[in-house]
């Protein structure tokens, strides 16, 4: 066979077309006993999570690799250029590993804040999270090293994946989990990863109807399953998956007796063939252009700029932070502040340097007087074990400040489990509690991968930061920006909500088979903001060391009956060089149908110096305006006037507009 020749699946035989469309092992392509090139795929999207080492030998223990902050953090800086950055870090990595495609990025929605995965997500806002996954499979592209979009669709939760059926209407569906999908399949992502649940009662590894959808909505590349997620490999070659993985012996023998007995799909088989055959030739002409372009230094410090925007300010009263005063007396207590704190299942990379401490942090920044104390010792499963507690309320009385991290690990937050509440443990609100009674100044630092309850203790303390999982360098950012020296740009992609009670999803009916997604089109805050309900922190909250003056709005077309142009004016009226996330909401205020209050439709972060004023443009088209009508199948446009919004967060317009669109 030439080398043309070894890509066209009608030169090989069912057999061997079977062995293709099954990975080798856990970790590549079949190359049909070195028939053909093969493809290594790694584990993300958070780093480069493989057991191959730079020889492509598998020492069957993770190697070692840079731990970047966790998809919710970068979503949480609202910066897509960041966000291309950040991908291409990573690509590095993956090429100085011999690695091909990162398993990455999901974008499942984040219907519920007890989802164990929700870490490894972007948001429960499809636009924001469709928007970060195109740049970051841009970013990849542009290093020439394939993406696996995942997880499609409509896994989210870790509840009974495997078995459980996901129940949405044709509506929610359409607004809500497949728009995230259909926006990033314009970035061209090499594959798209089937989830392990059902939808609708169907298997997603067996989903013809939905894989047709991906396909006609621009995506071109190769069906993969999720790790295991295949139970009947014949349904699933015959409904249009193209790569089933890992390789397991008893699939590969089901699809040899099915051959033989006609049940499985000649035709199908070959086109799966073919589609692996494609993606092993497109991988073979990428290879050739990999370059590795930032030193390891830059990509370390990608992922310290990444977390220094993606950390939030919840919580500032009377202005203590920053810490200015570099002889304040600090005592720093807490797990996570001395451990490393990330998330667990397929998103855990081994770190490839020693952690280091908020404490070692805080004094190579500058700080005199850093002391550290007990707290919380240890977080086993969310049942903590207490150290010196005792001491550490000793010594608070001879500290200005203190400084409490608490919150969650990959224990808590990971692949194959939920979590059970939204708490953080009594410990530690005993703790922080205890603490208080010292009448000292405290700085609470929330380590996890999600929401949190944090009303029981929002008024015990003086300053909240959401650091969530920030990546290796989490302790040097938090001391950036606890000094002042950085400034806080975070801003929430989920809701906080009072309680977990609070979440529609929370009561929606659940059994053995089935989940119901019975709040519709009400998840996050298109529920909280529609229906009135108080909240903790809303979707797109953070604060920052300065402050910003919005004017000058202005709304027109372009265009007649295509786009609308939509200006406004900021400026940095405060006392520091600072990055501003600007948000733009469009809320209908005639409609026919059930619509939320208002929903996002473009953001951007911008840096401003002091007193710097900047104008900034947006472009909106019909398409933004338009609902899914389920009596057309299609999404339609609705006349009618509708109010521009351009907010803080979700909940605090600083500019409104009315229009009317005919």
């Amino acid at each position: 066979m030439n080398n043309k020749d070894v890509y066209l699946a009608s030169n090989y035989t069912y057999e061997e077309m079977i062995k293709l469309v099954m990975g080798k092992n856990f970790w590549q392509t079949n190359d049909l006993n070195n028939k053909l090139p093969t493809v290594y795929v790694s584990d993300g999207p958070v780093g480069v999570r493989s057991t191959l080492n730079s020889s492509l030998v598998d020492e069957e223990k993770e190697i070692p690799s840079t731990s970047y902050p966790s998809s919710e953090v970068l979503a949480q800086t609202f910066n897509i250029k960041l966000a291309k950055e950040y991908a291409k870090s990573i690509a590095d990595d993956l090429i100085e590993r011999k690695l091909d495609i990162l398993l990455a990025p999901g974008i499942n929605i984040k219907r519920n804040p007890l989802c164990g995965r929700n870490f490894e997500y972007y948001s429960e806002d499809p636009y924001l999270s469709s928007e970060i996954a195109k740049s970051y499979i841009q970013g990849l592209n542009e290093k020439h090293v394939g993406s696996s979009l995942k997880h499609y669709i409509c896994n989210n939760s870790e509840y009974q994946r495997n078995w459980v059926s996901s129940e949405v209407d044709e509506r929610t569906l359409q607004e809500i989990y497949l728009t995230n999908f259909k926006r990033a399949f314009e970035a061209k992502p090499w594959t798209l990863m089937c989830s392990y649940n059902l939808l609708n009662g169907v298997r997603m590894s067996e989903n013809k109807p939905l894989y047709g959808f991906a396909y006609s909505h621009g995506f071109d590349g190769l069906i993969i399953s999720d790790w295991g997620a295949v139970k009947d490999p014949t349904l699933s070659i015959n409904a249009g998956l193209h790569l089933i993985m890992p390789y397991d012996k008893n699939l590969e023998d089901k699809l040899l007796l099915d051959l033989k007995n006609g049940r499985l799909d000649k035709e199908a088989l070959k086109k799966a063939a073919q589609k692996v055959l494609d993606l092993i030739k497109k991988n073979e002409e990428e290879k050739t252009l990999r370059k590795v372009q930032k030193t390891l230094k830059e990509r370390k410090a990608l992922a310290l700029d990444v977390a220094l925007e993606g950390i939030i300010l919840l919580e500032n009263k009377n202005n203590l932070l920053p810490l200015k005063d570099k002889s304040t007396k600090i005592l720093i207590g807490g797990a996570p502040t001395f451990r490393y704190f990330n998330g667990g299942g397929s998103s855990i990379i081994a770190l490839d340097k020693p952690f280091k401490t908020l404490a070692t942090s805080l004094k190579e920044n500058g700080y005199l007087s850093i002391d550290e104390g007990e707290i919380v010792y240890e977080n086993r499963a969310h049942s903590m074990v207490m150290g010196n507690f005792k001491q550490f309320i000793a010594k608070a009385h001879g500290n200005d400040v203190l400084i409490i991290g608490v919150g969650g690990d990959r224990t808590l937050f990971s692949e194959d489990f939920d979590r059970q509440d939204l708490k953080l443990a009594n410990e530690e609100i005993f703790a922080i509690k205890r603490a208080k009674s010292t009448n000292k100044k405290i700085i609470l630092l929330v380590y996890g991968g999600g929401a949190f309850e944090l009303n029981e203790v929002k008024d015990d303390v003086d300053c909240i930061v959401y650091v969530g999982f920030a990546g290796e360098n989490v302790s040097d950012a938090l001391a950036k920006l606890i000094s002042g020296e950085e400034v806080f740009s975070g801003r929430l992609a989920e809701t906080f909500a009072l309680s977990l009670n609070d979440y529609p999803s929370s009561s929606t009916y659940i059994d053995e088979s089935v989940i119901s997604y019975a709040e519709s089109l009400d998840v996050g805050y298109r529920y909280f903001t529609t229906h009135h309900k108080e909240v903790l922190y809303p979707f797109g909250y953070g604060l920052s060391y300065t402050n910003f003056l919005y004017s000058d709005l202005k709304i027109y077309r372009t265009k007649p009956d295509e786009e609308l142009e939509v200006s406004f004016k900021i400026k940095n009226i405060g006392e520091y060089d600072a990055k501003e996330t600007v948000l733009l909401f469009i809320e209908p205020l005639t409609k026919n149908v059930y619509r939320p209050k208002r929903e996002l439709k473009r953001f951007d972060k911008i840096y401003l110096r002091k007193n710097e004023e900047v104008l900034i443009k947006f472009t909106l088209f019909l398409d933004d305006f338009k609902y899914y009508n389920t009596n057309y199948h299609t999404f339609v446009f609705e006349p009618g006037l509708y109010r521009i919004e351009i907010n803080k967060d979700v909940d605090n317009v600083t500019l409104s507009h009315d229009f009317l669109l005919n």
